[in-house]
């Protein structure tokens, strides 16, 4: 009998500490922070966000507006109206035209050859310009130059060295630099 006391007493006691554990679970909150709580979170940041871009903006813009008509006016401590000298580095000459050139008889056309450097390059053809096609001239430039044909129809073009090759050199006080530009003319009249 002493062991059936002792025993519902532990039982009774284990039933105690069993509906303990079951009341102190169910008042727990374990769902953490609510969808409702997030989006009052996320629309504060973003009030936050939109005034510092609006704030911050207009001052940015600001600053570069005024460093820009600075730059303009040659003032490079933000005083204004004063003067200013850049020098850029020399470079050598390089040809950044195409290489190839296409003119069809009895169209006016214009083919700029164009090469970058400091100082401006001249640029000339390597021996004479020798090899254009009749009805192309070309005029050296410093910087640029230009490969012209005229309009009319049949007007002294000759088609039939076809492509044609003409050397060109590009010079500044730093280096020269040679392309070769391949012209390719296209006739409208038979055999010409």
């Amino acid at each position: 009998m002493f062991r059936q006391r002792v025993s519902q007493r532990k039982w009774a006691r284990s039933r105690r500490r069993a509906r303990r554990l079951r009341v102190e679970t169910a008042n727990r909150d374990d769902t953490g922070a609510s969808l409702v709580e997030y989006a009052l979170l996320l629309a504060l940041i973003a009030v936050v966000a939109i005034g510092a871009l609006v704030f911050l903006g207009h001052t940015v813009s600001n600053t570069l507006n005024n460093v820009g008509n600075d730059i303009a006016a040659g003032a490079p401590g933000g005083g204004g109206g004063g003067t200013t000298t850049t020098t850029i580095a020399n470079a050598a000459p390089v040809f950044t035209s195409s290489a190839n050139v296409g003119f069809t008889d009895g169209t006016a056309a214009t083919f700029s050859v164009v090469a970058s450097g400091n100082p401006a390059a001249a640029i000339a053809c390597t021996g004479g310009c020798g090899g254009l096609p009749g009805g192309v001239t070309f005029t050296a430039g410093t910087g640029t130059a230009t490969l012209t044909a005229p309009t009319g129809n049949g007007a002294n073009f000759d088609c039939y060295g076809n492509p044609y090759t003409i050397h060109l050199t590009a010079t500044n006080s730093v280096s020269s630099v040679n392309q070769t530009v391949t012209i390719t003319m296209t006739c409208n009249q038979q055999g010409r």
